[in-house]
């Protein structure tokens, strides 16, 4: 029963159980320090689907350190992507990943190349503990081992860890890959290390490793972070001139020579973006959130328009109707936060407010305006109105909540009046279980 549960169930939850109680059960007919036999077809299929689990956490790893274990002690072969996915596993589960993340992911490393011992036989301590050995083929590490324990390794943001990792690396001979480099990206942005991330392009283009959108996306995180926006912005505006219909710029008024110019000084710098290449979900997000964070509310909405105007699939605009992206938690979430942090109430020495355009979608700011007046309660309610159109059953977080209640506090100067009649409208459209901290609210 339990071996053809392993056999068939998508489950892991089920899967790891009748792994779980046919070795429990097995092992009460066996004599001491025999091994109940499972077919190796099961447990690789059970390392899969316990690999399939995402995020990967702490329980994850000691499944799999178990199913691999049983593998070695049984005479079965463990696979590359099996030793793989445990140096991953290794080195998640704790919300900041830590050195000791990284030792024991190492600690995986050294297994594969010492294959004779049992998985997790060189850490230290009680954490992966001294299993018994078996003989087996050694394996040899390949990119994406050693591109695993650098990601983790760059997590911990520790430099030491990170070089080692590096020395590695190099003494393996193996060529980077593409997402070899995003990791480290990743590391560099976190360290606001501009060189380093200028020399990641520059690598990359030596390498002649072709960019997608994913890497795109990294870059103009990676510039957004470090308060190069106006890098963000002109890839944005790169990848925003490709949808654009090709008999014309378009209603968004792109010179042509411009967008040209912007094109060959990234290419020369290594960040070649393909012709066909245009934003995605994560580049609007991206932006969006680097942009209201960073008190730029204008640019902040025009993308945020930008992205729900844009068609799915990424064709390139023409008279017809495709079906365009919709706005999300996370983009309003980015926006409600600006004005929270940013907000000011309607006051100006012209008297005069920028407010958003809803009649034309394209130019739907007053850009000559200082973006510190932008974020008004105007364009604040107008925002609101939106986000209580959400279609679907959405349910915004406690945390999103607070924001908007704190955007509202800080553009109507904390006007009772509007106070209530937005706690009204919240609970009206998403009448939830708020905690007590925002439960406080109703005492206004």
């Amino acid at each position: 029963k339990h071996l053809d549960t392993l056999a068939r169930t998508n489950s892991v939850a089920e899967a790891w159980a009748a792994y779980s109680n046919y070795r429990t059960l097995s092992m009460l007919e066996l004599a001491p320090g025999e091994e109940p036999q499972i077919p190796f077809a099961h447990l690789h299929r059970l390392a899969r689907l316990i690999t399939s689990v995402k995020p990967r956490t702490r329980n994850e790893f000691l499944q799999l350190y178990s199913v691999i274990n049983t593998l070695r002690k049984t005479g079965g072969t463990v696979h590359l992507w099996e030793w793989n996915a445990l140096m991953d596993c290794a080195g998640k589960g704790s919300r900041k990943t830590q050195f000791a993340d990284y030792q024991r992911s190492l600690a995986v490393l050294n297994d594969i190349l010492a294959s004779q011992r049992a998985p997790g036989a060189s850490g230290r301590g009680d954490d992966n503990g001294a299993l018994e050995s078996s003989k087996g083929k050694g394996l040899a590490p390949d990119v994406y081992t050693y591109t695993t324990l650098l990601n983790i390794a760059g997590r911990t943001l520790d430099s030491n860890a990170v070089r080692h990792a590096l020395s590695l690396f190099r003494a393996s001979k193996i060529p980077p890959n593409r997402i070899t480099h995003l990791v480290l990206l990743r590391y560099f942005t976190h360290k606001n290390d501009s060189v380093a991330i200028r020399q990641t392009m520059s690598h990359m283009k030596e390498q002649d490793i072709p960019l997608d959108i994913a890497a795109v996306n990294a870059f103009i995180w990676a510039f957004a972070r470090n308060g190069r926006l106006e890098l963000a912005w002109n890839v944005y505006r790169v990848l925003r001139y490709h949808l654009q219909p090709k008999e014309g710029s378009g209603s968004e008024g792109f010179d042509d020579e411009e967008i040209m110019a912007v094109k060959e000084n990234f290419a020369g710098d290594g960040l070649a973006i393909p012709d066909d290449m245009v934003p995605d979900h994560v580049t609007y997000h991206t932006l969006i959130q680097a942009f209201a964070y960073r008190g730029d509310v204008i640019r902040s909405l025009q993308v945020f328009v930008d992205m729900l105007s844009s068609p799915l699939d990424g064709s390139r605009r023409s008279d017809t109707d495709p079906p365009t992206f919709t706005p999300t938690l996370a983009a309003y979430r980015a926006i409600f936060y600006g004005f929270a942090r940013y907000g000011r109430p309607s006051v100006a020495s012209t008297g005069l407010i920028p407010v958003i355009s809803q009649q034309e979608p394209g130019d739907p700011f007053e850009s000559d305006s200082p973006s510190g007046f932008a974020w008004s309660p105007e364009n604040l309610d107008l925002v609101f109105r939106n986000f209580l159109d959400l279609p679907g059953d959405v349910h915004p977080s406690d945390r999103m909540v607070w924001w908007i209640i704190v955007a509202f506090i800080k553009t109507s100067d904390a006007d009772v009046v509007r106070l209530r009649d937005v706690w009204s409208r919240l609970q009206g459209r998403y009448p939830g279980h708020w905690s007590e901290r925002i439960r406080r609210f109703e005492a206004i």
